[in-house]
């Protein structure tokens, strides 16, 4: 039997169980599809003496508190918490037959058409404005990162960069979009260099971020669309005709200037065989002379300082701008919140505050955070570190607070349940208006 999810009408309240497999989002819900008005959160269930359950729960709830406070501006959430609490368990039931000790869910706020006016002779509507309509549940295998990701790493980009409403978790991520593209562009550039000189993949990863970082922002809109052009050239006439696209100073560029076919045909090749040493993913920066660190595009941040301390960075004043409210924001990671506790519970020594880039270089290590980036296998519980910040190895120390997170981690699993309560200020503060059982 497949896993099934869970649609529940928020006008109605009624919930349908369905194959995994059969959950759409309709076009007919024109905020989400087409004007990125909804918002989700990503958990992963857990197995064991207590029973199953959705880690974190509570902190999933304030999220969408959260999120529909800063994307509707409205005071009243559709669910209260023992609701959101019963479909969750619903939701467990239809799996409970599934034989994996995690399973991986999205649960989705559904944003329904926008709102319109009727009159005699015509209906009026600029686009927006409307409600929720659905909360989707969508259990899915939970897919482990491979073990390279843990033991030696993950090489990380800057990018100055802000996300708009930043407390919330839109499903929109077009930050993460323009830095994929800018990962994208680095590698086939540092992979094309390294078949056009004997060199080793870091040497040719500096001299693609050199020689882009060198660029005005126009010409690096131009080098990146060059880049991605060469996947697409399938026969040896295609390079001239592709490169006359481009003005002449990126052509002329050293990485482009003389490629050849038999070059762009080993692309595919070259990115299996050393995909371990490239780019791999973006952390946002600010825009300062040395930046703050906000998250990942998928992530958050957690530093370990070279006095063996935490590092959680804030979730507002990243920012040299202090009366600015579009500034130094980021959202409230749910793994991080749980690290958080179990750091105070284990009292293991952390500090809230902000990092910045000249700060990085300086730390025992770094990690990126995230529900699916908390390695579960074989019950042993582990953070990706990154091992390469723009073009600066970093340390990767050995860490007597790190493994007492960790084992932490591993105890807060073995005993957690619904009746295990993370802090929730957001919800606390907003208790006049919305009240979470507990």
């Amino acid at each position: 039997m497949g896993l099934k999810s869970l649609v529940i009408d928020l006008k109605t309240q009624k919930a349908n169980i369905v194959t995994t497999e059969s959950v759409t989002v309709s076009y007919h819900h024109s905020l989400t599809v087409f004007r990125g008005q909804s918002f989700f959160t990503s958990s992963f269930t857990i197995k064991n003496n207590q029973g199953h359950f959705v880690t974190c729960l509570d902190k999933h709830y304030e999220r969408f508190i959260r999120s529909y406070h800063r994307m509707f501006e409205r005071s009243i959430f559709p669910l209260s918490y023992e609701q959101f609490k019963d479909y969750v368990d619903q939701l467990l039931a239809a799996n409970k037959d599934s034989e994996q000790q995690n399973l991986h869910c999205i649960m989705s706020c559904v944003a329904g058409k926008s709102q319109s006016q009727s009159f005699e002779d015509g209906r009026y509507s600029n686009g927006f404005g409307g409600e929720l309509v659905e909360l989707v549940m969508v259990i899915n295998e939970f897919e482990p990162k491979p073990s390279w990701c843990y033991e030696k790493g993950l090489n990380v980009l800057t990018m100055p960069y802000q996300r708009p409403l930043a407390t919330a978790k839109p499903s929109h991520y077009l930050g993460g979009v323009q830095g994929q593209h800018i990962i994208d562009a680095l590698n086939t550039a540092a992979l094309l260099f390294k078949t056009q000189h004997t060199c080793s993949i870091e040497q040719a990863l500096d001299v693609s971020y050199k020689s882009y970082q060198a660029l005005n922002e126009f010409d690096q809109y131009s080098y990146r669309r060059l880049c991605h052009d060469c996947w697409a050239m399938t026969q040896a006439s295609d390079i001239q005709k592709i490169k006359s696209l481009y003005p002449k100073d990126i052509q002329d560029l050293p990485v482009f200037e003389s490629l050849a076919y038999d070059e762009v045909k080993q692309l595919n090749k070259q990115y299996d065989a050393y995909f371990k040493q490239l780019w791999h993913e973006v952390i946002f920066v600010s825009e300062d002379e040395n930046p703050y660190l906000y998250e990942g595009s998928t992530f958050s941040l957690l530093g370990i300082d070279k006095d063996d301390t935490c590092v959680f960075i804030p979730l507002h004043g990243n920012s040299s701008k202090a009366d600015d409210l579009n500034t130094g924001y980021v959202l409230e990671s749910t793994t991080i919140a749980m690290l958080q506790h179990v750091a105070k519970q284990n009292q293991i020594s952390h500090r809230v505050s902000s990092l910045r880039y000249e700060d990085v270089s300086q730390l025992k290590a770094l990690y990126c955070v995230s529900t699916t980036r908390l390695s579960l296998q074989d019950n042993v519980y582990q953070l990706q570190p990154c091992r390469r910040f723009d073009n600066e190895s970093l340390t990767i120390a050995p860490s007597k607070t790190y493994d007492d997170l960790m084992q932490g981690v591993h105890a807060f699993m073995d005993s957690y349940s619904y009746n295990m309560s993370l802090e929730t200020p957001y919800l606390m503060a907003k208790s006049d208006t919305v009240k979470a059982s507990r």
